[in-house]
C-alpha cells in the first residue's frame, strides 16, 4: 500500500512540475497548466484513499474523491470550502472543442495554488495517519 501511495505522489509531483514550469514562459499554455493542476489534485486525493485501503474510483470528479475522503476524515470538507472541486472542469469539459476555453494566466496560477493546497492538505492528513515517506 505504501508503495502505491508513493507512486501516486510521484505522478502528482510530475503534474505540478509540468504546470509550474509552463507558467515560467511569457505565454504559458494555461489550459495545459490547469489540466495538470487538476490531475495533481486528483492524484493526491487518490493517494489518501489508497493509504486508507480503498482502491480509488476511476474518476476525474474531485468532489466525488473529496466525498470519499470525508468518509475517513471529515476535515476533507475544508477542500470544498476552498473550491478544489472546481478544478474538475479542467480535466473533463475543457478537453473537447465543443467547450473550447483558454484560461487566463490568473486562472492558471489559481489552479496551481489549489493543487498545491490540496497537496499540503493531503500530506498533512497522511502524516497524521502514520504515513512517513513524505
Amino acid at each position: 500500500m505504501k508503495d502505491m501511495v508513493r507512486k501516486w505522489h510521484i505522478k502528482a509531483n510530475n503534474d505540478l512540475q509540468v504546470g509550474s514550469h509552463e507558467m515560467e514562459y511569457d505565454r504559458p499554455a494555461t489550459d495545459t497548466v490547469c489540466f495538470h493542476a487538476q490531475q495533481a489534485a486528483e492524484k493526491y486525493l487518490k493517494s489518501y484513499l489508497q493509504w486508507k485501503g480503498l482502491v480509488p474510483a476511476r474518476t476525474h470528479l474531485l468532489d466525488r474523491l473529496i466525498r470519499d475522503c470525508v468518509d475517513f476524515d471529515p476535515r476533507f470538507l475544508e477542500l470544498k470550502e476552498h473550491h478544489i472541486g472546481d478544478l474538475t472542469t479542467f480535466a473533463v469539459e475543457s478537453r473537447y472543442l465543443d467547450d473550447f476555453y483558454i484560461p487566463s494566466s490568473e486562472e492558471a496560477r489559481e489552479a496551481l495554488g489549489k493543487a498545491l493546497f490540496t497537496k499540503q492538505f493531503v500530506l498533512e492528513r497522511l502524516a497524521a495517519a502514520g504515513y512517513s515517506d513524505i
